[in-house]
């Protein structure tokens, strides 16, 4: 099989820059009602691709994968996953320098180093392209599709990542041209001066994490503080307290949309719009949810939450543990047939 056909992708995508973005999207449009037994077969086109790339490339992965040389193009099923052992994130980190794919890659975009921050541990050292940056793109627009939101209208986002990043206006902060300006907000402040900042920019929706919400939140009802303009709080976290989007719905009258998002590997699922629970970006990344025998749980069932990204080939994640645990959903009322998840916490 040649180099070039291995990196085909699916869903298909022409390029790396904001148009792509709304062709990935449309497409997304099509996929999240497409037949469960269908989906899984271009899923799993797309995971050989992953895999036979990095079984050729990256030094890390190489003895894991040779079960593939036997195995004939096109045959991988989503049993095969258990001959691949599962990585944590200590692993990621201590092996880095193997598991990155230096070589330039055709069709990915241009490619950068990025620098991981968890509390407690060193940074970890990942390569991304354009072609995640054009994906991260789409998602965006997948979630700003389901839950209707008005773009028209001022955006702040709050995250711990930005900690150095000062407070102020975006001038390209929206992939939509006819977005309201986008606002940054330093986390690095306290919670009575980002309350402040978010009452005088006058925002429609927020983004930001649980903990910088809390103190908000926290803020808001000490001074009865309400921004009027607010319509929706977006938060990115592996886990949500329930009683956190209570207490938000409670002092400010707004719903608070959960993102299941990692930093290493991006969203990994978005809330349903029509029940409690969140759609898999399966497009995106490859998700298994293991019992404790490492055998893949029914719905209802609940373990441990471990990821393929299926679009990084320079970073290859394989069987990424993500230290997190889910219950798996079943059927979903929406329709959508992207599997749900129920109840993430880690």
């Amino acid at each position: 099989m040649s180099t070039t056909s291995l990196l085909q992708f699916w869903p298909e995508i022409p390029g790396q820059d904001k148009n792509s973005a709304y062709a990935l999207h449309a497409q997304l449009l099509f996929t999240q009602w497409m037949q469960p037994d269908r989906f899984l077969h271009f899923q799993l086109r797309q995971l050989e691709n992953l895999l036979r790339f990095t079984g050729r490339n990256s030094p890390y992965w190489a003895e894991d994968l040779k079960f593939l040389e036997a195995l004939p193009v096109g045959e991988l099923y989503a049993e095969h996953l258990a001959l691949i052992p599962v990585m944590s994130s200590g692993a990621l980190q201590q092996n880095s320098q193997q598991i990155i794919i230096r070589k330039k890659l055709a069709n990915h975009g241009r490619s950068r180093m990025a620098r991981i921050s968890k509390p407690g541990v060193p940074p970890i050292k990942m390569m991304v392209t354009g072609l995640i940056d054009a994906w991260n793109d789409a998602l965006a627009l997948r979630s700003l599709d389901w839950d209707e939101s008005d773009v028209s209208m001022p955006c702040v986002r709050i995250f711990q990542g930005g900690d150095k990043q000062k407070s102020g206006r975006i001038e390209r902060g929206s992939i939509l041209p006819w977005s309201g300006p986008m606002h940054v907000i330093s986390a690095a402040l306290p919670s009575a001066d980002q309350l402040q900042e978010l009452m005088r920019i006058k925002p429609g929706s927020l983004q930001t994490e649980p903990h910088i919400l809390e103190g908000l939140l926290e803020q808001a009802v000490l001074q009865g503080s309400k921004p009027d303009s607010l319509r929706e709080i977006r938060c990115r976290a592996q886990s949500l307290d329930p009683e956190l989007s209570k207490l938000a719905e409670k002092t400010w009258g707004v719903p608070v949309i959960q993102e299941y998002f990692l930093e290493e590997i991006g969203v990994i699922a978005h809330q349903c719009p029509v029940q409690q629970g969140l759609h898999i970006n399966s497009e995106f990344v490859f998700v298994e949810i293991l019992n404790e025998d490492d055998k893949p749980c029914t719905a209802g069932q609940t373990g441990r939450v471990v990821v393929t990204p299926l679009q990084n080939f320079q970073t290859p994640l394989l069987r990424y543990d993500t230290g997190d645990f889910a219950e798996m959903g079943g059927a979903c009322d929406c329709g959508r047939t992207l599997p749900l998840l129920k109840n993430v916490f880690n």
